[in-house]
C-alpha cells in the first residue's frame, strides 16, 4: 500500500502546517490582548461637532440684515454688466 501511505503522509503535514497557522494566530491574537486598554492616540482634525461645540453655544448667532429692494436691483444690473464683460457683449444698461 505504498498509495496509502503517501496520502498519509501529505495529510500529516497539511494538518502539521495548519497546526503552525493556529499557533501563530493564537501568539498573533495574546499580543494584542496584552495591548493597553483604552482609546489610541487620535491623529489628525478634530472632528467639527467636537471643535464647534462649546465656541457655537456660547456666541449666539447675529441675525442678517435683509438687503433693501433697492440695493438688489443695484446688485442685479451690476452682475449683469458683469456676465456681459464676460462674453464679450461690452457693458450697456437693461431695458427696465
Amino acid at each position: 500500500m505504498p498509495g496509502f501511505a503517501n496520502a498519509l503522509d501529505a495529510l500529516v503535514a497539511e494538518r502539521d502546517k495548519a497546526q503552525k497557522t493556529v499557533d501563530a494566530l493564537n501568539r498573533a491574537i495574546a499580543a494584542l490582548s496584552e495591548a493597553p486598554e483604552g482609546p489610541a492616540k487620535r491623529r489628525g482634525r478634530r472632528p467639527k461637532s467636537a471643535a464647534t461645540g462649546a465656541a457655537a453655544s456660547a456666541k449666539p448667532k447675529r441675525k442678517r440684515r435683509p438687503f433693501s429692494e433697492e440695493t438688489k436691483v443695484k446688485m442685479r444690473e451690476a452682475q449683469r454688466q458683469r456676465r456681459a464683460k464676460e462674453k464679450g457683449q461690452g457693458t450697456g444698461g437693461s431695458a427696465q
